[in-house]
């Protein structure tokens, strides 16, 4: 597996998530930021993991690409609504 640790967004707080370069592309596995863990698969990115304190919205809105939410992480934001997934 081939993982990118970076930044989430860069001190302009430009997007740097879902914006890597096209040599990228089918290469990387994983993105790890200190906001989240996102997975790269075949359907696009996944969110997998965040941050202590950081929301689903704030790193959708902080990436340069559309999210699609893990399991558990899906379960955690829909219990934490009082919802349960089945």
């Amino acid at each position: 597996p081939v993982y990118v640790e970076r930044t989430h967004v860069d001190r302009m707080h430009r997007q740097l998530v879902g914006t890597l370069p096209i040599t990228g592309l089918k290469v990387v596995d994983m993105i790890v930021t200190e906001l989240a863990v996102i997975q790269v698969t075949p359907d696009g990115l996944r969110l997998d993991e965040i941050a202590p304190d950081t929301t689903v919205e704030e790193v959708r809105a902080l990436t340069g690409a559309p999210l699609t939410l893990g399991k558990e992480l899906a379960e955690a934001v829909l219990v934490s609504a009082g919802r349960r997934l089945n």
